[in-house]
């Protein structure tokens, strides 16, 4: 079970001032604090169940606005990976079972050239320990596809990780997770 601090930690420094603001207590928290003070506040002040509240009412869609969201969260981290020198592709869709959100291939060095790919699991929500094992049998799908390519899985989240999440994360190497909030 994800803790109150662990969940406040995940979350920027923009969203806790928001959440102190908004919570029953109303709490006015100073734009120069360190996060971690925030952090601090904000556990001392606040539920578990709110925090949980304003996080639902974050992404509360469904239907056709909830794909529209999705899409423009995908367009968002799929600009991110660019920036980092990927050249990224967006949906590839079903391929014996799986859908893949983003590839993104990186070639290194001048002389031997070597491919860096990328997959890209993208989930507007929080996500668990199973969105990792998911990740990481389509990780090891192009792994067998490409043996000569260096090849990662990113799950970009912009809910919360539960322990579990992370926990089974860290027993793939190749596979990170990140957090960016949809805003």
């Amino acid at each position: 079970m994800t803790t109150k601090k662990n969940k406040l930690k995940q979350l920027d420094r923009k969203e806790l001032i928001e959440l102190g603001k908004k919570s029953p207590k109303k709490l006015i928290i100073r734009q120069k604090l360190k996060k971690d003070d925030i952090v601090k506040i904000l556990e001392d002040n606040i539920t578990n169940g709110y925090i949980e509240k304003y996080l639902k009412e974050r992404r509360t869609t469904s239907g056709l606005k909830a794909n529209l969201d999705g899409t423009k969260y995908e367009d968002k981290i799929m600009t991110h990976f660019s920036k980092k020198g990927y050249k990224c592709i967006k949906n590839r869709k079903k391929k014996r079972q799986y859908e893949i959100d983003i590839i993104g291939v990186k070639k290194e060095g001048h002389i031997r050239k070597k491919r860096e790919q990328i997959i890209v699991e993208c989930k507007n929500r929080d996500i668990n320990s199973n969105d990792v094992i998911k990740l990481s049998g389509k990780v090891q799908l192009y792994k067998n596809k490409y043996p000569n390519d260096t090849v990662k899985g990113w799950l970009v989240y912009s809910g919360i990780a539960d322990s579990g999440a992370k926990a089974t994360a860290r027993n793939y190497k190749s596979i990170s997770l990140k957090r960016i909030p949809n805003r």
